[in-house]
C-alpha cells in the first residue's frame, strides 16, 4: 500500500526525470497505521536499490525505475488475477465458457 501511495503521489508530479514528492514517515506510518521504523526501512531498502532517493528536506525523488517497478507489478499482479479467477472479457465468451459471477 505505501508504496501505491507513492507511486500516485508521484505520478501528480511526473516529469521525464521522474517526480519529487513531500514525504513524511510519521505521516505514512499513521495513515498506513504501521511504525515509523517500518517506513523508513521501506524507505532505505528503495534507496539502496535505486528507485528513490530521500533528500532530507522532507521530500521524495521518485526514479522512473520506481513508476515502471509499480506498473510492471500491477500489470503482473491483475494478469495473474484475471487468469486464475478465469474472468473473460464479454466479448470473447464462448457459450461454453461460463464465469460464475456473484
Amino acid at each position: 500500500m505505501i508504496m501505491l501511495y507513492l507511486y500516485l503521489q508521484a505520478m501528480k508530479n511526473k516529469s521525464a526525470h521522474g517526480a519529487v514528492i513531500d514525504y513524511s514517515a510519521s505521516t505514512l506510518a499513521k495513515e498506513f497505521f504501521v511504525s515509523r521504523i517500518h517506513v523508513n526501512r521501506i524507505i532505505k531498502s528503495a534507496q539502496e536499490a535505486g528507485y528513490l532517493k530521500d533528500r532530507g528536506d522532507g521530500r521524495l525523488s521518485v526514479y522512473p525505475a520506481f513508476i515502471e517497478l509499480v506498473e510492471n507489478y500491477a500489470g503482473l499482479y491483475f494478469a495473474y488475477v484475471t487468469h486464475y479467477i478465469n474472468v473473460v472479457p464479454k466479448e470473447r465468451r464462448h457459450p461454453h465458457n461460463v464465469t460464475s459471477t456473484v
